[in-house]
């Protein structure tokens, strides 16, 4: 299991499943995720299935994304929920940087 935190956010990764809980308002979604760690750059994509706000619009929508994965640092380049077209590249809009506790 890999986990990530701040003060606000936590992302954690098991077998093929996530789940990203803002601790500051209890909301949380989860859902599953496949890798493609053959390509260049690595893939992932991020599907949502469940989510604590019934009026959440994001449930059912897959997420399209890059990532790298260094040591314990996780770094996801993510496309936005639903959007059929993945980053091609690491962007200061794109990107989340996540360090394994």
């Amino acid at each position: 299991m890999e986990t990530s935190s701040d003060a606000t956010v936590t992302f954690t990764f098991s077998g093929n499943n996530w789940t990203l809980t803002f601790t500051s308002t209890s909301f949380q979604e989860s859902g599953t995720f496949t890798i493609n760690s053959v390509a260049n750059p690595k893939t992932i994509d991020l599907y949502v299935a469940t989510s604590t706000d019934p009026s959440y619009s994001g449930v059912g929508e897959t997420g399209l994304g890059l990532y790298q994965l260094s040591g314990t640092n996780l770094t996801l380049a993510l496309g936005r929920l639903g959007d059929t077209t993945r980053p091609t590249a690491f962007t200061e809009d794109n990107t989340i940087n996540l360090v394994k506790q």
